[in-house]
């Protein structure tokens, strides 16, 4: 299995290299778009301070963790993206033919160009870190990967709903960025029970970028490490499970294709 999911990566890598203009060209554009939303809020800081207690150097190590587990995820898990596209189009038919484990051999396919570009910019975010050490490193490569993954099964579980009402494509892509942009403010500016309850549940800011935040910016706690690893393991299961029961649903569109 890990052979297949191997040669798979490595076809994906092969694939997005093959224009190499095309490939370059996303790339770029992404590292620009980053750097103008740094520099849209390092004037924001200079005007005010602070912002939700949090300062611009501070917000450089929350911007570092938000593109290093967005950058995963994309990159390692971008099929968590794509399975209400499968379902409307027929083309899972072809992972259901393959042997078992169906669901990471999907999530594991195809990747996302754009995402190398924003990866390129949270490593030189790094070097903007004043006192940065080999801890701290470790610390955004351990929680990049819960978050990307945490933030994956979520994908998983709407995209599924395709299995259901036959496009989730608004559906997910709406549920998409209202997890990755709250991500991107400080947490302190999103007050009530309301926020407290929405991110931690249908809307999982807090395990995908404000509990890493944390976890990466404080000393060693290990009740919020411990946290984050629950996370990762019970939507993980869950999500797993939701994935395979629905997937009965599912009707091949073998027989259409082969009408038209």
């Amino acid at each position: 299995m890990f052979k297949l999911l191997f040669h798979i990566r490595k076809l994906n890598i092969l694939s997005a290299l093959a224009y190499r203009v095309s490939f370059l060209i996303q790339v770029v554009s992404m590292i620009i778009n980053d750097a103008i939303m740094l520099v849209l809020f390092y004037f924001f800081f200079s005007k005010f301070g602070t912002i939700g207690g949090m300062d611009f150097q501070w917000y450089i190590r929350l911007l570092v963790v938000i593109l290093w587990w967005f950058s995963f995820m994309h990159i390692c898990l971008y099929g968590s993206r794509k399975i209400g596209e499968m379902v409307m189009n027929g083309s899972l038919d072809a992972h259901l033919l393959l042997p078992k484990n169906i669901l990471l051999r999907i999530l594991v396919w195809g990747l996302s160009i754009t995402a190398i570009g924003d990866l390129l910019y949270g490593i030189w975010l790094l070097f903007l870190i004043k006192n940065l050490t080999v801890i701290f490193v470790l610390k955004v490569i351990f929680v990049s990967i819960c978050a990307g993954i945490v933030f994956a099964w979520f994908m998983v579980a709407f995209e599924s709903l395709a299995f259901w009402i036959g496009s989730s494509r608004e559906l997910s892509r709406g549920i998409f960025e209202a997890i990755l942009w709250p991500s991107h403010y400080p947490s302190g500016i999103f007050k009530g029970m309301i926020f407290k309850v929405m991110f931690m549940t249908i809307i999982p800011v807090f395990f995908v970028a404000y509990l890493p935040y944390d976890i990466v910016s404080s000393e060693f706690t290990l009740r919020k490490i411990l946290l984050l690893l629950w996370a990762t393991i019970f939507f993980g299961w869950l999500w797993t499970f939701v994935f395979y029961r629905w997937l009965r649903k599912y009707e091949s569109g073998n027989m259409m294709n082969i009408n038209l």
